[in-house]
């Protein structure tokens, strides 16, 4: 088992350079990962890293098969359902902290992305935990 997956890493780590810009891609990946929330703007960090925006786009689309915004928006979707299952935090301070300018928008975000609103995601996540400790 051990081999397969040295296999199957060193078949990944073949496919991220197979591709011009590759570290710098990996590199504004790993940067949204961290600052998700603080609307970073993508077009000025594929200039930092020495692309055009058309060709940063091209080359992310090939490596991660979405566009940087939806990428961002699931990262603050993730935040968001991790801060409800896991805070008592009001909605509109989880939209802040997922970074969501407007409580309203996060709310029809999140509805379209999980089918369920935040409120009921809670819910339902509260009482899966009850469930799981009887």
């Amino acid at each position: 088992m051990h081999l397969v997956q040295e296999m199957a890493l060193n078949l990944r780590d073949r496919k991220r350079q197979e591709f011009p810009y590759a570290s710098e891609i990996y590199r504004i990946a790993s940067y949204l990962d961290l600052h998700f929330a603080e609307q970073p703007d993508v077009e000025a960090l594929a200039r930092e890293h020495g692309m055009s925006y058309r060709n940063f786009l091209r080359y992310w689309k090939k490596q991660f098969l979405v566009p940087p915004g939806v990428y961002l928006r699931r990262k603050q979707l993730d935040e968001a359902c991790r801060l409800l299952e896991d805070t008592d935090l009001k909605i509109y301070e989880i939209a802040a902290r997922a970074g969501f300018v407007d409580p309203y928008y996060f709310i029809r975000a999140f509805h379209k992305e999980k089918r369920l609103t935040p409120g009921a995601y809670r819910a339902m996540q509260r009482k899966r935990i009850q469930f799981s400790a009887q």
